[in-house]
């Protein structure tokens, strides 16, 4: 994909990892990287601490 000139990519703009569409619903070794401001009863997200998890995903529905 070409992005015009004085634009970027959501990609770039977001340090996003990537995704994957139309690839199924269940994936092995997942990266979840975030910087959250706050939420499930935390008091330690503040939007500036990188926050992430790893492990599996499947689809709740299967």
């Amino acid at each position: 994909m070409t992005v015009p000139a004085g634009y970027t990519s959501l990609t770039a703009a977001v340090r996003a990892l990537g995704y994957r569409f139309g690839a199924g619903s269940d994936f092995a070794d997942v990266i979840s990287s975030v910087f959250p401001g706050g939420g499930y009863n935390r008091t330690d997200t503040d939007g500036f601490t990188h926050f992430f998890c790893t492990g599996n995903a499947e689809d709740a529905f299967d």
